[in-house]
């Protein structure tokens, strides 16, 4: 079999050309995702950083105010016991829940009229 060396020369340098150009793909390939996945990090990095340092407060205020007071308005035929055990928890004597509505309210005695708001304790 004869062998042409110059044929040789060319089929080795193409094959060498094609293992070059397909390295050169993946190096290129592997630097998008080593950067995109770089990126991605310091994004999120810097969002939970950039939150702590310039998170709306505001959004925070709501979940830190007091809870609103519970407020009744008295019916006709309501008194302070009725109220009492309507909104007295389970347990709690009715007798110490006039009194603290008294309290809350500066009643000086048991009367209330129709319309009046009351604060719940």
């Amino acid at each position: 079999m004869i062998q042409n060396p110059t044929l040789i020369h060319r089929y080795n340098s193409a094959d060498e050309s094609k293992q070059l150009h397909s390295k050169k793909k993946n190096n290129g390939l592997n630097a998008r995702v080593i950067f995109t996945v770089t990126a991605l990090l310091l994004f999120l990095s810097f969002g939970a950083f950039g939150a702590s340092l310039f998170g709306d407060q505001d959004a925070y205020a709501a979940t830190e105010s007091e809870p609103e007071q519970a407020v009744v308005i008295v019916d006709q035929g309501e008194t302070l016991w009725s109220i009492a055990t309507e909104h007295a928890t389970k347990g709690t004597d009715v007798r110490d829940y006039v009194h603290e509505l008294r309290k809350m309210n500066g009643l000086k005695n048991s009367n209330v009229k129709v319309g009046q708001k009351l604060l719940l304790p």
